[in-house]
């Protein structure tokens, strides 16, 4: 490389840096910017009043994205009006509007962001449009009022904690199915009393109902492959479980508890109900949970 070009990379930075930044365009008060496809993306609102409704368009540009932080720490907001156009939820969009209760996601939103809406405790329920395919990091964590949820037919994954200390949840419905649940992803959700996971799941995380203290039923479906670490730790309403034969991947102390000097024992009271010779028997007696055989209600399966 000749000293000439590096003088030359050297001139073009510089020039770079004293370019201006681009600033945020307005429209009433709705500051955005136009983006590579000629969308526009909302950046933030002056208005802070109870109830906003979002235009269509800004600047003539059809708006499909909110931006990051765009209405992040607004205690006032009580509703929001988003149109059909807004595909994208960016992280922290409404993240800590405590007082957020009038909530409709457009039926063509196809991404919500990390800790979109973390902390609104008035939601009280939600449906997921359809062609969300993954939910992202606390999206809704901490949603403490949240007591129906809906998850749509295209998911393909929920994000790691993006129900958690949702502590009024206590339905959840699946439209269609899911192939990843993340970690954390419905711990310490403390009215959860029934689930039933769809085919399709592979994968539960780690601590995915870590926590979930009223939880007594949960069926988990022939499709699923691994089970994460602590997975239904402290879940002690639970007395029956199967494991479908396929899963394969354990974590350690899906079924336990903290014991005595920091060591971690099985949860009293449970009965993992499996198939003989199968990994999870395998498992229950490295783990000295009590099993059971399928299909033989009531049978105890002893430790070998």
């Amino acid at each position: 490389m000749t000293k000439r070009f590096i003088l030359f990379l050297a001139a073009a930075a510089l020039l770079l840096l004293a370019l201006p930044a681009m600033a945020d365009l307005t429209e009433g008060s709705f500051s955005y910017t136009v983006l590579d496809d000629g969308t526009a993306m909302l950046t933030g609102c002056t208005d802070r009043g109870e109830v906003i409704v979002l235009p269509e368009t800004l600047g003539g540009k059809p708006l499909t994205h909110i931006g990051e932080e765009a209405f992040t720490f607004r205690p006032g907001l009580r509703s929001v009006t988003i149109p059909d156009s807004v595909t994208f939820i960016g992280d922290s969009a409404f993240s800590d509007c405590g007082n957020l209760r009038d909530l409709t996601l457009p039926a063509d939103l196809e991404h919500i962001g990390d800790y979109a809406f973390y902390d609104c405790e008035a939601l009280t329920e939600l449906t997921v449009p359809d062609r969300v395919s993954e939910i992202g990091k606390n999206a809704f964590a901490s949603c403490r009022g949240l007591e129906r949820l809906t998850l749509p037919a295209g998911l393909v994954r929920i994000g790691q904690g993006a129900f958690s200390g949702c502590k009024s949840l206590r339905e959840v419905t699946f439209r269609g199915s899911v192939t990843e649940i993340g970690p954390q992803a419905f711990a310490f959700c403390n009215a959860l009393e029934r689930i039933e996971l769809p085919e399709g799941l592979t994968a539960l995380g780690y601590s995915v109902f870590y926590g979930c203290k009223s939880l007594k039923e949960v069926r988990l479906p022939e499709s699923l492959v691994s089970i994460g670490e602590c997975c239904f730790m402290y879940c002690k309403q639970l007395t029956v479980v199967n494991i479908p034969a396929g899963v394969t991947e354990f974590g350690r102390y899906i079924f336990s508890e903290p014991g005595y000097s920091l060591n971690y024992v099985p949860m009293e009271g449970i009965t993992v109900t499996v198939t003989p010779g199968s990994p999870a028997q395998a498992y229950c007696v490295a783990e000295g949970y009590a099993w059971q055989p399928a299909g033989e209600d009531g049978a105890s399966g002893e430790a070998l």
